[in-house]
């Protein structure tokens, strides 16, 4: 650590402690090894063109509530500290002391660097063979996403098991595809088929089954979070999606808060545009 001549602490050459994208995600073993091998390579390939992702804007000038200033291009962020770079150097600054605009530029900024990840992400999937999925196509089309898989991007709604054939195995939830169309066979098994496929050992007795950590993920998701599913349509016309693995776009928190801020800005005395009284 070290200090620039106006004493602001600069950090240089650290390793954080952070989810570099700032998101939570939980994956499942695979079923089948062709999927769980493309997967693992999406993550290599992610990992790879972090470098190249990272840096998303022009020098920009931060200002924190107190005033202070500081320069830098936005690299990444975690959930409590944002972290910019200006030559070659990394400075962390708290989220919580960001002036609002700057609240906003770094929201801005992550959104946009997350756009860039997902869309690096959709490009390989589609290289390994997977479709991107929507409602319509898993009804219409379900051989479409019954070999190699798909994913689909969808604000979640709510968990509901009603409409799977197995709930007491599977737990299904409903969400909303990009098109606006909700799509209420997604679901994710509550425990995991053996790596081995087999459910004996050699004594006949029966293999005590790992829980699915996505069961879990699914039931700490909120109304509105926007999420990316991976998995695929079994085979049966009433299979459901099997979600293999779960990616947090935009929690449905984090949209409420800029569109407060953006509001409050708007509208700073906090008025009702309509009679002009306090809301």
């Amino acid at each position: 650590m070290k200090a620039d001549a106006g004493g602001r602490e600069l950090f240089s050459g650290i390793h954080f402690g952070l989810d570099v994208w700032g998101i939570r995600r939980l994956n499942s073993r695979c079923k089948s090894k062709t999927m769980k091998t493309k997967i693992c390579l999406l993550g290599i390939f992610i990992f790879v063109t972090l470098a190249s992702l990272a840096q998303t804007n022009f020098i920009h000038t931060w200002t924190l509530k107190t005033g202070a200033k500081f320069s830098g291009d936005y690299f990444t962020s975690g959930t409590e500290v944002v972290v910019i770079k200006d030559s070659g150097t990394n400075c962390l600054l708290k989220i919580s002391e960001l002036s609002t605009n700057d609240w906003l530029y770094f929201y801005e900024c992550k959104t946009n660097q997350r756009q860039m990840q997902l869309d690096a992400e959709a490009k390989q999937m589609v290289a390994a063979g997977l479709v991107e999925a929507t409602a319509n196509l898993i009804r219409d089309f379900p051989e479409k996403v019954s070999g190699a898989g798909g994913w689909m991007d969808a604000k979640f709604i709510k968990v509901d098991s009603s409409f799977l054939g197995h709930p007491d195995a599977c737990l299904g939830f409903l969400v909303v595809d990009k098109n606006g169309d909700e799509f209420y066979d997604c679901g994710v098994t509550k425990e995991l088929t053996p790596e081995n496929g087999r459910f004996y050992n050699d004594n006949g007795e029966l293999v005590a089954l790992k829980s699915n950590p996505l069961v879990g993920m699914v039931m700490s998701l909120n109304r509105g979070d926007k999420i990316r599913l991976i998995g695929k349509k079994g085979p049966n016309l009433n299979s459901m999606f099997e979600i293999e693995k779960i990616e947090m776009i935009e929690s449905a928190a984090d949209a409420a808060a800029v569109k407060k801020v953006k509001q409050n800005l708007d509208n700073p005395r906090g008025l009702d545009p309509d009679t002009g009284l306090p809301n």
